[in-house]
């Protein structure tokens, strides 16, 4: 039998005030280019999930999470340009003043209300929010951009 090669990320969910930290990818980016997504980045070999997401939080926002810092809050099973497993975790605790450590690949930081989220938030970022809010610990999404058919459509 053949194994999947899926690729694993984690995802960032910061809320202060009933408002979500979202990052606009920088234009010339490829995927979602000049688009709003939540912090994220690709899990590496030997490290666990959450400390990826520990260890993105220091590389984009310049802030610090300690271990336990974090609440897996959602996980989905989407299929961007491949198929992907992305873990979504609201940060607790932090230290540090949040600021764009990224510029190359993220031209800002924008804060945004949880019950108003953007037009331009891309959709699996959005479904997997608005998952959270409503306790759904899982989700899945296929994207119309990558396979020709409609986001969340069963695969055949």
């Amino acid at each position: 039998s053949t194994r999947s090669g899926i690729v694993c990320d984690a995802h960032i969910v910061l809320v202060a005030d009933d408002r979500v930290l979202l990052a606009r990818r920088a234009v010339g980016r490829g995927f979602g280019a000049g688009r709003l997504n939540l912090p994220a980045g690709h899990h590496e070999p030997g490290e666990s999930i959450d400390a990826t997401a520990r260890r993105e939080a220091w590389e984009e926002l310049g802030i610090v999470v300690p271990p336990g810092g974090t609440e897996l809050v959602h996980v989905m099973h989407h299929h961007e340009r491949e198929e992907r497993m992305s873990f979504f975790f609201r940060l607790l605790e932090w230290e540090g003043k949040v600021q764009n450590r990224e510029l190359h690949t993220c031209s800002g930081l924008e804060w945004h209300d949880l019950e108003r989220l953007p037009d331009d938030l891309m959709e699996y970022a959005r479904q997997a929010i608005e998952s959270m809010q409503e306790g759904s610990a899982f989700s899945s999404l296929r994207h119309r951009s990558c396979h020709g058919e409609k986001e969340g459509a069963p695969r055949t």
